[in-house]
């Protein structure tokens, strides 16, 4: 079976009710490569009032990155599905996911691809971190503190029994520095 939702994304390219134009921008990394990065925002009419504000992800709705910039913008896209999908099960308060529990949505993935087998990847993976997340969240998982070469940022690995994947925390200390002036007489 082919997955034709890739394809079917571009029609969100154009003026529609879902979401706003895609932002998309290239990001270089540490290790000198650069890919691209896309932000995807739904129309105002559908995000809930209770969203809260996040300064790592401009307050998009989806972002993705990928060598290519199509691919970016069309995991952007389907992030902003996904959340508009979990905007409407939160509201409800859908317990059968856990949205009562942890109400994000961390673990979804739906990322479409020609093929069902890396679609499936993705969604196990994705599974993995969000049961992580909870289990690490009830004391029930060991964790990991790795060196980071770049200051002020901490790396965390959550211990999880699954050899295909690695869930990881980094927390990135921003250092304010108050300068007061004394005046002498």
């Amino acid at each position: 079976m082919i997955n034709l939702s890739a394809w079917c994304y571009r029609n969100l390219l154009a003026v529609n009710d879902l979401i706003n134009n895609p932002e998309f921008y290239e990001v270089n990394f540490l290790d000198n490569s650069h890919k691209y990065e896309a932000n995807v925002f739904l129309k105002d009419h559908l995000r809930p009032n209770w969203v809260n504000s996040s300064e790592i992800y401009k307050n998009c709705d989806g972002s993705g990155t990928s060598i290519y910039k199509n691919i970016a913008v069309f995991k952007a896209i389907s992030e902003a599905l996904e959340r508009l999908a979990f905007y409407d099960l939160a509201e409800n308060k859908e317990k059968e996911y856990c949205f009562d529990k942890n109400p994000t949505t961390t673990g979804m993935a739906a990322f479409p691809s020609f093929s069902k087998s890396i679609a499936r990847k993705n969604a196990r993976v994705e599974a993995w971190e969000r049961w992580a997340i909870h289990e690490f969240n009830r004391s029930k998982l060991p964790v990991l503190m790795h060196k980071s070469e770049i200051q002020n940022l901490n790396h965390y690995e959550i211990k999880i029994p699954f050899k295909e994947s690695h869930v990881s925390l980094l927390s990135y200390k921003k250092i304010i520095f108050t300068l007061m002036v004394l005046q002498v007489e």
